[in-house]
């Protein structure tokens, strides 16, 4: 696992990448829903993205692990691990709704497309795949903005109250 990068704690650098995939493949979701002409070919990026998000949040826990490990403890660092591991877990459950959808829209092309077709075909399946993925995007930005946001409090916090008292002084 890379826990520093040239020397550097990694877990700032590789969040990153979730930061900007999860809400990017929330985006690319709600156009394939919306746009039946491009549904199959956005599924498939919405699958990558998926996936890209997936693994990044797991970096992103395992690199902030060994951060945790090295430095001083607080309440906001362990609201914002919990947080993070959440937004690891709802990105598991985006990339399984992601694969659904995408195994729907290529049924036919795939290895037993013919009973895939059977079951997957009913329009009240589409619906649910599409509310599913929607639903899994939409907690998975929350939470990583969530894990984003006390992460950044919890890295600021000692800046922001060293300026105060400072400030105080004046």
């Amino acid at each position: 696992m890379i826990d520093q990068i040239q020397g550097l704690p990694a877990h700032p650098l590789v969040v990153h990448v979730p930061v900007v995939l999860i809400p990017l493949t929330l985006i690319l979701a709600i156009i394939a829903v919306a746009w039946p002409g491009g549904r199959r070919w956005l599924s498939l990026a919405v699958l990558i993205g998926a996936t890209g998000s997936m693994l990044g949040a797991q970096v992103a826990v395992m690199s902030g692990d060994w951060l945790e490990e090295h430095v001083e403890s607080s309440s906001l660092i362990h609201d914002h691990a919990e947080l993070g591991e959440g937004a690891r877990t709802f990105a598991i459950l985006m990339f399984l709704a992601a694969a659904a959808f995408f195994v729907r829209e290529w049924r036919d092309r795939l290895p037993g497309g013919d009973r895939l077709g059977r079951i997957l075909a009913p329009r009240g399946v589409a619906v649910a795949l599409s509310v599913l993925l929607l639903a899994t995007a939409v907690l998975t930005t929350v939470w990583v903005v969530r894990a984003g946001h006390m992460g950044a409090k919890a890295a600021w916090s000692d800046v922001s109250s060293q300026t105060t008292t400072s400030g105080d002084r004046d």
